[in-house]
């Protein structure tokens, strides 16, 4: 009975597995296929996640880059408006000076100007006395001209 049991599992078994290997293989056979275009389609979708992922990555990227480019340029805007700011401060200033200093030119000009003038006039002053003591010269010779003549006579 051991025998025939062994005898009756053997072809039993050898039965079973040629049965199951017959069964399984067409199965494989038949599902190979599908699980090949399944794994090539989940490899393809993965691709395409992690192309749009490093596409996005890309993206948040550049406007990083395109941000801090406007960022950059508008702190050099206010850098060159704060110069251009400071320029035109300084410029008005050196104007205000100028201004001050032209106007302090000027008095000192017009007191000189004013100084030439009183100095002018006691010239003048001067030439109409000298002119005065002249023609009173010229009296006082005409009257002592005509006095001895008075007297000669």
């Amino acid at each position: 009975m051991a025998s025939s049991g062994s005898h009756s599992r053997k072809p039993s078994s050898s039965h079973e597995p040629s049965l199951q290997q017959s069964s399984p293989t067409a199965q494989t056979s038949v599902s190979t296929t599908p699980a090949s275009s399944v794994s090539k389609r989940l490899r393809t979708e993965i691709h395409e996640q992690m192309d749009a992922l490093n596409d996005d990555l890309e993206s948040i990227h550049s406007d990083k880059l395109t941000l801090y480019q406007l960022k950059n340029e508008r702190l050099m805007v206010k850098l060159n408006a704060s110069r251009q700011d400071k320029e035109h401060r300084l410029m008005h200033e050196e104007h205000m000076d100028e201004h001050a200093d032209a106007a302090i030119v000027h008095q000192r000009m017009k007191e000189a100007k004013e100084v030439d003038i009183h100095l002018h006039e006691a010239d003048a002053a001067t030439f109409a006395s000298e002119a005065d003591v002249l023609r009173l010269r010229i009296q006082w010779a005409q009257l002592n001209a005509q006095g001895g003549k008075l007297a000669g006579t």
